[in-house]
């Protein structure tokens, strides 16, 4: 992966600083610093600059996406692929969110962006089935990627920093502690578990077996299934997992 990116950045940079244009609008997007990519069979879904490209490893092709054709909104900061529905889904800075099937059609999901809350900052997403598990400032979203609708708005009164999903149970890595809950009814903080009374700047969570993964900063900590917290490594700036191995 990392050969795959580091290919791109020179591919792209050989570009011109070529325009899609509708009438007289045009966009310049910029490809330089990815942050983000999901494999979906042959194909890399990128995100560089907050901008979404897709690199074809059998063709060697690259599509790229903007607001003016394809998508709803500028500048995406999370996206997540589920493999039960086939379609991606790509938040926004705004918490504008939309829904892409292989096809590059697309489904706008506009309820978090359009509505009151205060702070609609999302931290992180993860995907589990057909259902998006999604970090907010505020609490958390699940967003039903099949129907394209927002299901649920857990409002806990903290701010959820980072989570995971695996097989119906939640963890979440909170600006309190770190909690674990597989109860149906999610909207009382009482209905999880507290693992850890460690309330840090976590950036990324995976779960491995019955141990946690935690990212802060550039420190990478784990949490066992006995609560204890340790420290793995350090110079850590992103991870990835296969549910094997992080």
């Amino acid at each position: 992966m990392k050969r795959f990116v580091l290919w791109l950045v020179v591919f792209l940079a050989t570009l011109p600083a070529a325009a899609q244009q509708i009438g007289e609008w045009q966009v310049y997007p910029s490809y330089w610093i990815a942050t983000r990519n999901v494999s979906v069979g042959s194909a890399v879904y990128g995100l560089m600059n907050g901008n979404l490209l897709r690199y074809d490893t059998e063709e060697t092709s690259v599509r790229t996406y903007d607001c003016l054709n394809d998508l709803s909104d500028i500048h995406i900061s999370h996206i997540a692929y589920s493999a039960a529905v086939k379609r991606l889904i790509l938040i926004y800075d705004n918490g504008n969110i939309d829904l892409m099937d292989l096809d590059d059609n697309v489904v706008n999901i506009a309820s978090l962006k359009e509505s009151t809350l205060n702070n609609k900052t999302v931290n992180g997403v993860k995907v589990e089935g057909a259902t998006a598990y999604i970090a907010t400032d505020f609490g958390l979203i699940t967003v039903d990627m099949e129907e394209g609708v927002i299901r649920d708005t857990y409002r806990l009164g903290i701010r959820v920093q980072a989570l995971d999903v695996k097989d119906g149970t939640i963890y979440i890595a909170t600006s309190v502690a770190i909690y674990r809950s597989s109860s149906a009814d999610l909207h009382l903080l009482s209905n999880w578990v507290r693992l850890s009374g460690w309330s840090l700047a976590f950036k990324q969570m995976f779960l491995l077996g019955d141990e946690a993964y935690i990212l802060r900063a550039t420190t990478l900590h784990r949490l066992d299934s006995n609560g204890a917290f340790t420290t793995v490594t350090e110079g850590v700036n992103l991870l990835s997992s296969d549910r094997k191995s992080v």
